[in-house]
């Protein structure tokens, strides 16, 4: 929310300065770029009006309520997904309006959300349906950012601008974090829960765990317990180094089980981030591993005889940093080239006027 007032402020900036209106409707509607940006536009402005929505509702409820109050991930999937597929389309136009006509363009977009149409009757490549609808125009407009980028470049490689590179790279940040969302979410899988026992070896998800001893500990620090009415350690916690084994590969860590005297308990899962994606591994409590961490904030150690584990695969979640790190790397390009064009500009006026 601060990032999109923050953008909003900026905005309104870049219009005063500019000296011109918030927003002109001169839009040229044989124009297949004009029409365009109109749309990117406009599906950029209501998916910020859903997320503001999603995120102050609870807000606002929490004010008139004393049950916390929540937006589910239904509604973001509902209302942005149509926005986000529009969005899309206006990219993909934007990239190809040099060589393309309007109409051909609709007709292009017609045939490829009827590919999804079919994608999505037959479940493939992913469980959800809109997913698959979606995914075939993600891909072409990659591949249209790509073609353009590739052409432009080749008319004009000797002088290749900033802003060619910055608005490309941007532009396939974006496909790249919509590839990764749309897969990731929908190809996620998980084990349910596992009842293990210490120094044990359990199979989830094609993935071979073995599990270590426990280890018991607890936090320097201590606060008061208005339930004990006395002082205790902040926290007590339990501690299992595992070693999973994944497609011949072999990865270490821990999971943690923390219980705050104050708070109840917290469970910190271990995550391992592959080429391929991340795996979460983490710990649930049961009645053994509760009372251990209970007789740990008495000061006695006491080994649990079992504990639930659950084991969560994300897929191409890589996709989605990569995107985000190449979006800034694209506005950087941007915001640097602009200045660099500005001051060149400036000094231009400057030598004129001299002379």
């Amino acid at each position: 929310m601060l990032f999109a007032v923050g953008i909003l402020f900026f905005f309104f900036y870049l219009c005063r300065k500019a000296k011109k209106p918030l927003y002109t409707f001169d839009v040229d509607s044989s124009s297949l770029s004009s029409v365009s940006l109109v749309i990117a536009y406009w599906s950029l402005i209501f998916l910020m009006i859903i997320c503001f929505l999603g995120d102050a509702a609870p807000i606002i409820g929490g004010l008139f309520s004393e049950n916390p109050m929540t937006t589910s991930p239904e509604f973001y999937n509902k209302w942005c997904f149509p926005f986000t597929l529009a969005f899309v389309a206006a990219l993909a136009g934007c990239n190809t309006s040099a060589y393309i006509e309007l109409k051909k363009y609709f007709g292009l977009i017609l045939a490829v959300l009827g590919f999804g149409v079919v994608l999505a009757w037959l479940g493939q490549p992913t469980p959800n349906p809109l997913a698959n609808f979606g995914l075939p125009l993600i891909l072409v407009a990659g591949f249209t950012i790509a073609y353009n980028f590739a052409r432009v470049l080749r008319r004009s490689a000797k002088r290749s601008s900033t802003r060619l590179w910055g608005k490309t790279i941007v532009h396939f940040a974006i496909i790249l974090i919509l590839i990764g969302v749309f897969v990731s979410s929908t190809m996620e899988t998980e084990s349910g829960f596992i009842l293990a026992k210490p120094n044990s070896t359990i199979e989830a998800l094609g993935m071979e765990i073995e599990l270590n001893d426990f280890t018991i500990s607890t936090s320097t620090g201590s606060v008061y317990s208005a339930q004990h009415r006395f002082m205790l350690p902040e926290y007590s916690a339990l501690k299992m180094d595992v070693s999973i084994k994944d497609a011949g590969d072999v990865h270490q860590g821990a999971m943690w089980i923390k219980y705050y005297s104050n708070h109840g308990a917290v469970s910190e899962p271990l995550i391992i981030s592959t080429l391929t994606g991340d795996i979460y591994v983490y710990m649930q409590s049961t009645k053994s591993s509760t009372d251990s961490l209970l007789y740990a904030l008495m000061g006695q150690k006491v080994q649990p005889e079992n504990v639930i584990v659950s084991v969560k695969r994300i897929p191409l979640i890589g996709l989605v940093w990569t995107g985000i790190l190449l979006l800034g790397l694209g506005m950087a390009v941007l915001l640097v080239g602009e200045f660099v064009n500005t001051g060149e500009s400036n000094r231009r006026v400057y030598r004129e006027r001299r002379e």
